[in-house]
């Protein structure tokens, strides 16, 4: 079931970046095309998809965030105006991660087929997506940021005696 166009819907699609340069009518078609989807808190521990998975949808997040899993790695967090999803329905090829709610969310779920059509009547998309996936790939490959935090080191110094100035078990006193 498509969402009904509003002013509201037509205003979030506007601030999201694979959106942002369609005029209100283009926005509009965008809208018709998505189906919403509400998780709820007892939802929450329910993947909106696997990996391995063969790809029919991908999704924008309008409220609440996701984490993406990867080979058991929490790899990235998405939140309001990002897609997930996204990856495999433009490659056709199944879902490379697991992608889990936090909280709970309303989403934008978008069929593959509807989101490919939107891709060829819309090169604005094709360039705002092709953005928004090199801006992840440069992420990705950046490594991680060491922890600034001083590592502890804990250890305890013994003399000939051992601990308390008592020989160690089994030795003899002197």
């Amino acid at each position: 079931m498509a969402v009904s166009v509003s002013l509201d819907m037509i205003l979030f699609l506007k601030d999201v970046s694979l959106f942002e340069s369609l005029s209100n009518a283009q926005l509009a078609e965008v809208a018709r095309l998505a189906e919403r989807v509400d998780i709820a808190g007892d939802d929450v521990s329910k993947p909106l998809f696997y990996q391995g998975e063969p790809a029919d949808c991908l999704y924008l997040i309008r409220k609440g965030k996701v984490r993406v899993i990867q080979n058991g790695q929490e790899i990235a967090r998405l939140g309001p105006g990002e897609t997930t999803g996204e990856m495999a329905v433009l490659a056709g090829i199944e879902r490379s991660a697991t992608v889990e709610p936090v909280e709970p969310m309303v989403l934008l779920r978008f069929d593959a087929d509807d989101f490919l059509a939107l891709l060829d009547t819309y090169p604005e998309i094709q360039r705002a997506l092709m953005r928004v996936l090199v801006t992840r790939l440069s992420q990705s490959n950046r490594p991680r940021e060491p922890s600034r935090r001083a590592a502890t080191m804990v250890g305890m110094v013994w003399g000939k005696d051992g601990p308390g100035g008592k020989p160690p078990a089994g030795e003899p006193k002197k």
